[in-house]
């Protein structure tokens, strides 16, 4: 737990941030929970209005706390709505740490978060682990190949989902083994590739593919030699301690390294290095600079690829496979990324785009709230799905992992095994 000195601090700061909100509502009608529980206390009004005065709050009914700020997707919505620009996403990660400083981690995430997590190098030795025992605890699914599903109940998170296997070899082993050193760096074209958790165990095709695409418009991609993850599951869940030490780990070893661009595959380490470690990083003065280095650096693949190309002229409906695009949460809401992702999908000739309803609406991954909600996570996702499936699309694209779990998940639900969900930069790459 953390001193009362700190508590009482990070106490002070909610306070100065809430303050802000001025209870106009706005954020109802944008967050994608309040739909499916119609209560007030699930929206940002209702938690910001419960958190001030928050130190009174956390010691007489710290439970009802601790409920009300888990009951929430970390999406953006409200943030990118409200006409005060009142701070959401700060508010809300700052009083999750301040709710676990006060109650304690439990053991599992402690655990997960300090011990595994942590240490890159025991996160991928377990990973590779996993990868050998998944066939004894999964199974391929009946509704779609690309998924698994448990062959027993083995947790209630476990029940009756449907989740992508791990990938037989990992893509930072892989190129640590064949690729690295394979391309010779120039100014301006040097880029410091983030793999990302997900992508790198789950979905290796898609650091391959945007791999491939900066190689081709001639970039020279480099790894770091022990990235670790860029820290956003810790800090979801309140652990703070984890967070610090993940990002100071990454900004050591990028502090160290010449590069022009540093781009990632991944809606949310992109978000998370360029919206959130600078955020954090003003705790610690001595990190500030660097946080704000890296910040000013960071971006999307899709930013770095959509400029150098140009859709192909004379597609036709009859030619081309019809792709329905989902607009990430922390892409379109938080960093403002949604014409990009539209032109790859239409660069490459053989793909169209075919909007979908509501292509920014939250499919109801959050992260771990997909974990730990998952029931309302699904009924969040059902709107998703019958938009996805109205378009007559097939194939489903999106830039983010957590989503393509979820929007997979959703399909394999509806026994549409062949639509698959893909990474935009993937479609993009086939036609180079």
């Amino acid at each position: 737990m953390k001193k009362i000195t700190d508590l009482a601090q990070l106490a002070k700061q909610l306070e100065t941030l809430t303050a802000v909100c001025k209870n106009c509502g706005t954020c109802q009608a944008a967050c994608p929970l309040f739909p499916h529980t119609g209560m007030e206390k699930d929206i940002a009004r209702g938690k910001i209005a419960l958190l001030k005065g928050v130190m009174s709050e956390v010691v007489t009914n710290a439970d009802t706390v601790l409920k009300r700020l888990d009951n929430c997707l970390l999406c953006g919505a409200c943030k990118s709505v409200c006409p005060n620009r009142v701070d959401t996403l700060q508010i809300f990660l700052s009083a999750r740490s301040l709710m676990a400083g006060y109650q304690g981690l439990s053991p599992a995430k402690k655990f997960f978060f300090r011990q595994v997590l942590a240490r890159p190098w025991l996160f991928d030795a377990l990973a590779r682990m996993g990868t050998m025992a998944q066939p004894l605890f999964f199974k391929k699914s009946d509704a779609d190949l690309d998924t698994r599903s448990p062959r027993f109940v083995m947790s209630p998170f476990l029940s009756d989902r449907h989740v992508p296997p791990l990938a037989p070899a990992s893509f930072r082993r892989e190129w640590v083994q064949q690729e690295k050193g394979a391309a010779e760096a120039t100014p301006g074209k040097r880029v410091l590739f983030f793999t990302g958790c997900l992508i790198d165990k789950v979905y290796p095709q898609v650091a391959a593919a945007a791999i491939k695409a900066l190689r081709h418009h001639g970039f020279a991609p480099v790894l770091m030699e022990n990235e670790a993850c860029c820290g956003i599951p810790a800090l979801s869940s309140g652990d703070d301690n984890a967070f610090f030490r993940l990002m100071a780990q990454n900004m050591k070893q990028i502090g160290k390294m010449e590069f022009d661009l540093l781009v990632t595959a991944c809606a949310t380490c992109a978000f998370t290095i360029k919206k959130v470690w600078p955020m954090m990083a003003e705790k610690n003065s001595a990190q500030a600079d660097l946080a704000e280095k890296i910040a000013d650096r960071t971006k999307d693949i899709t930013q770095v690829i959509a400029p150098l190309i140009a859709p192909p002229a004379g597609k036709t409906s009859a030619d081309s496979v019809p792709v329905a695009y989902h607009d990430p949460c922390h892409l379109k809401k938080s960093l403002g990324v949604f014409r990009e992702p539209r032109l790859l999908i239409e660069a490459g000739p053989g793909f169209r785009l075919t909007e979908m309803a509501a292509p920014d609406a939250c499919c109801g991954m959050g992260g771990g709230f997909g974990i730990t909600h998952y029931d309302m996570s699904k009924k969040i996702g059902e709107s998703k799905k019958q938009n996805m499936l109205n378009t007559g699309c097939r194939v489903v694209a999106t830039t983010c992992p957590a989503c393509m779990i979820q929007l997979a998940g959703l399909l394999a639900d509806a026994s549409q095994a062949d639509i698959p969900v893909r990474h935009v930069i993937e479609l993009y790459a086939e036609s180079l």
